[in-house]
């Protein structure tokens, strides 16, 4: 691009978002096995969006107020294995903002769970929960366009394992199956019944982390590594194409000890360990993001 081609009346995109909420939550044990749980959030919230910079030109200006309730109960099996189910109630200021500076309305939904937690040993969780959430005016971006789908559904399950499988491995496993798809489109009948864009059917990942010590070197180090695979996604509401899927590796090392007094840590991370080429999203068939090739990164935190 060049002065010639630039955009400059819609460069400098901005979207701001205050969000301001009243948190309250109380569970109450009925007896040894039943407990009820209710509560909610009060949130107020104001929006403002503009583009370009001599003139500023003022794109969304919004402000509201909202009451979110949620409430649950659970089922206590055995000591070690509970059954729960919830309700609630989501509202989300969107951040998609297009080309043009147009920015999604409010994202709101209602989500259904039921599921069951099982402590396996002290060390060792188990997790399964079935979902349906239904979702409002969820914005899409097509191709630098913000579109919005009237309403979208999910209907899926998901199972997790974490914890401490033998002295120093850790393991940590997730596996979720998800039916997400357009309910109304409102402005493509012919989508209704589609694949929810960006949305897989199969996601999962695999960590497994062992912790050692070294004689002579203060501290503990931990290494780890794993993969993450995500299934296949439609490309955009009309399904006219699709994203395939991809599995990719990570591992890490890192030390943890203590200097002057203080815990730190120094971690080195090599991630997409044998360079996948992979798609992780899409904007429309003309903006198809691409994921990081092989990277190496370095941290370092200090505690005090």
């Amino acid at each position: 691009t060049d002065a010639t081609t630039e955009r400059r009346a819609n460069a400098r995109l901005l979207n701001r978002i205050h969000s301001r909420s009243l948190y309250a939550k109380d569970s109450v044990a009925i007896n040894d096995r039943w407990t009820l749980v209710a509560g909610g959030r009060y949130q107020h919230y104001e929006q403002r969006a503009s583009k370009g910079s001599d003139p500023i030109v003022p794109t969304l200006e919004s402000s509201g107020n909202k009451f979110l309730p949620q409430a649950g109960a659970i089922y206590k099996l055995t000591p070690d294995i509970s059954l729960y189910t919830s309700v609630s109630k989501s509202f989300t200021p969107s951040t998609e903002v297009d080309d043009a500076g147009r920015v999604g309305k409010p994202e709101q939904g209602t989500s259904w769970e039921a599921g069951s937690k099982w402590q396996i040993t002290p060390t060792l969780f188990a997790s399964l929960a079935l979902y349906r959430i239904n979702e409002r005016d969820m914005s899409l971006s097509i191709n630098g366009t913000t579109r919005t789908i009237n309403r979208a559904r999910s209907t899926g399950a998901e199972a997790e394992l974490n914890g401490e499988v033998a002295a120093g491995w850790e393991i940590s496993a997730s596996y979720s199956y998800d039916i997400a798809e357009i309910a109304d489109d409102g402005v493509n009948r012919a989508n209704n019944g589609n694949r929810l864009q960006n949305a897989p059917r199969h996601a999962g990942a695999l960590w497994l982390t062992h912790t050692l010590a070294l004689p002579g070197i203060p501290g503990d180090f931990r290494i780890g590594g794993g993969a993450r695979y995500v299934g296949s996604r439609a490309g955009d509401p009309e399904n006219s194409f699709t994203l395939p899927d991809y599995t990719v590796a990570d591992t890490f090392i890192a030390w943890n000890s203590t200097l002057s007094g203080h815990k730190t840590r120094l971690q080195l991370n090599l991630n997409n360990l044998f360079d996948k080429h992979y798609y992780t999203s899409s904007g429309g068939n003309l903006r198809v993001r691409e994921g990081e090739t092989r990277n190496l990164v370095a941290e370092a935190s200090i505690a005090f």
